[in-house]
């Protein structure tokens, strides 16, 4: 089989507009990620995740937000059965070893530092996308196994 994989769905939260939408211009520019939903609010991305017919492919999420922080997001969606699937990447500008034990505590597939320039996030984001197929694949039980 030959050709690039299929775009993973995406869902990026940050509470600050400018990283979301510069976080998802290097999604988009990247070609791995379609469709491309954005949130500001952990609490409102939630119920939109839990109420979807098809769940995102990943989901990258900020650590430290109003209202629901990255942690209780990560582990709220780890918590159920319809979500706990669907690899969580966390970032954030904080480089304390404890919010990266912590977001893996929490569930996340990995956690990152919010790269400062467009450049490391288009990196971040292909790095997202490579460790995110793996889960991916290991969730596709709908496939039957070669005969």
């Amino acid at each position: 089989m030959t050709g690039s994989p299929s775009p993973l769905s995406l869902v990026i939260v940050d509470d600050d507009d400018r990283i979301l939408e510069l976080t998802a211009h290097a999604a988009r520019e990247t070609g791995l990620f379609s469709p491309i939903v954005t949130s500001t609010n952990a609490r409102h991305a939630l119920a939109e995740i839990i109420v979807s017919n098809e769940p995102p492919g990943v989901i990258l999420t900020d650590l430290s937000m109003p209202h629901m922080d990255g942690f209780e997001f990560a582990q709220t969606l780890k918590s159920l059965s319809s979500t706990k699937h669907i690899p969580i990447f966390m970032f954030s500008s904080s480089g304390l070893h404890y919010d990266e034990q912590h977001a893996l505590d929490a569930g996340c597939t990995a956690f990152f530092l919010k790269p400062s320039t467009l450049s490391g996030l288009t990196e971040l984001l292909k790095e997202v996308a490579r460790l995110a197929r793996p889960v991916e694949a290991l969730c596709d039980f709908s496939r039957p196994s070669g005969e």
